[in-house]
């Protein structure tokens, strides 16, 4: 049937093997008609083809030319079979193949039909990332991701303009978020770079979690059954869909048990049923046939007594040491302090449960201006710290701590917060004015290093932001000290680090978290 397609391609491409997933109605799996003409194309194309009519997905895997015959030819029977006639291309000025028509059921098949090929398409460039932290805001998590992300391949952007970023939410669950996400680059190679860079990797602007990035294998919910004409060869009835589905589940180094669930559900329902609702879900890793399962995947439908589901320990590591190389000499030097307020400040609202491991936000926790600037000058001397300057958003404008950094000789730069709450104003100013000290001491004699509080690595959409101005200041062989929350602190400046490891220093505030700061009991004004 495909012998006269084969003949202009090379040997090595014919023999290519792949496979292609696409959705078709369970009333066209069930019709015997269809089943047989299925059973034909298997038998002459020589491929596997298995109709999965729990997820009303069809799937094929074979050489490639055969592969992609086989989809063909199934996808030109179903018109036929439900006797809708399928337009040549030329024949329509728009291309459209639907024809003329326009019935509801005709549209339907082939939005179906164009929807499984577009995704096919974009998930050889999507990736899919499981673990991320849960309860971190939305629009923060929103931004971590593409200013990560974006280290490795463009992403691709929406009729909106907007990067094709997709947080999976629950309604269910104590956060909106459940801790999964879907990214879509603008080129395949990117999913492998993504890969190679942040799977099982503890990223330091994500709470510091560890993540789980894989290629993704994400289907969109299957379309309504498609209702078709009787035939003879038909069943006179469609069954229902289970509502539940029976899962073995496993402690590790214990007996497995079975447990009942709702279909659609996914591996973090899975834990919290294995735990009685106890909510340390995050503990736990789940394992499946030799593969990590993250907490937004479907649970699967075939397991066995000998093969369930298995619940690991997650052993939590410590982090790694910031500064690998070992602390600097002291040598005569002028200081310029640069320090971001906000970052500073909601930095220190996020603590790690040591017993959870999971991090939790403390809004009452406030940050100590005198310890910190004493922290931050110590072992400097006064008569060498040339420049004092903090920047923060205002209301409100007369706030205490714009009272203390002013008492402690620190320059307030304030200005008006955004409507969306996002303060890149407040970065560029501040990046502005680090600029400005480059260009003003560049000609001096002495040392030159900048001391920078914050951990923000935001590329705020690529205008530029602290990581880029510290890569300037290193250039111009400057020395740089960073402060900062071990959770607010971006990764990428740890890969600065490893191309200036004498002029870029990493110190964190957590070991003086008793002295900086405390907790307010009431919001004072």
């Amino acid at each position: 049937m495909a012998s006269s397609n084969t003949d202009h391609l090379s040997p090595l491409t014919s023999q290519l093997t792949e496979t292609i997933t696409f959705d078709v109605s369970i009333d066209v799996m069930q019709n015997a008609e269809f089943q047989e003409f299925v059973k034909k194309v298997k038998d002459s194309q020589h491929v596997i083809i298995i109709m999965n009519e729990t997820h009303e997905m069809i799937i094929i895997n074979g050489k490639k030319l055969a592969v992609k015959t086989s989809k063909v030819q199934i996808q030109n029977k179903i018109p036929k079979l439900l006797g809708i006639p399928r337009k040549e291309k030329g024949n329509d000025p728009n291309n459209d193949p639907r024809g003329s028509s326009g019935s509801p059921v005709e549209s339907k098949l082939w939005d179906t039909i164009e929807l499984s090929i577009a995704q096919n398409d974009f998930l050889s460039r999507q990736i899919f990332i499981t673990d991320l932290p849960a309860n971190m805001p939305e629009q923060l998590l929103f931004d971590t991701l593409w200013d990560e992300f974006i280290t490795v391949g463009d992403i691709k952007m929406d009729q909106q303009a907007k990067p094709c970023i997709h947080l999976f939410k629950r309604v269910d669950n104590k956060y909106p978020l459940n801790g999964t996400a879907a990214i879509t680059f603008q080129k395949e190679e990117s999913v492998k770079k993504a890969i190679e860079k942040y799977n099982r990797t503890h990223v330091r602007s994500l709470n510091n979690a560890q993540i789980y990035v894989r290629k993704s294998e994400v289907t969109m919910p299957p379309p309504a059954p498609l209702q078709l004409p009787k035939t003879s060869g038909s069943r006179s009835s469609t069954p229902s869909k289970p509502s539940e589905i029976k899962i073995w589940v496993q402690f590790e180094g214990y007996q497995a048990t079975r447990v009942t669930l709702d279909y659609t559900s996914i591996i973090d329902d899975l834990i919290g049923v294995a735990l009685n609702g106890e909510g340390r879900r995050n503990e736990y890793q789940a394992h499946y046939r030799n593969r990590e399962l993250g907490p937004g995947e479907r649970i699967p439908s075939d397991t066995e007594s000998d093969h369930p589901v298995v619940l690991r320990k997650i052993i939590i590591r410590p982090p790694r040491d910031p500064n690998p190389t070992g602390p600097k000499p002291y040598t005569p030097t002028e200081y310029h302090i640069v320090i971001d307020n906000s970052n500073v400040f909601l930095g220190a609202q996020l603590i790690r449960n040591e017993k959870t491991g999971v991090t939790e936000m403390n809004p009452a926790t406030r940050v100590n201006v005198g310890y910190l600037t004493k922290k931050i000058e110590g072992g400097k001397l006064n008569i060498d710290i040339r420049t004092r300057i903090v920047g923060g958003t205002k209301p409100p404008e007369n706030v205490r701590v714009w009272r203390e950094w002013d008492s402690n000789g620190y320059k307030c730069m304030v200005i008006d917060r955004a409507a969306t709450g996002k303060e890149s104003a407040l970065d560029d100013l501040l990046h502005a004015q680090i600029l400005i000290l480059l260009r003003k001491y560049e000609i001096y004699n002495r040392q030159q290093v900048l001391v920078l509080v914050t951990g923000d690595g935001n590329t705020n959409y690529n205008r530029g932001g602290f990581l880029n101005v510290v890569e300037i200041a290193l250039k111009d062989k400057w020395n740089v000290e960073l402060w900062s929350w071990e959770l607010s602190l971006s990764q990428r400046f740890f890969e600065i680090q490893k191309l200036f490891p004498t002029q870029l220093t990493i110190k964190y505030l957590d070991p003086h978290r008793t002295n900086v700061t405390f907790e307010e009991k009431s919001k004072q004004n």
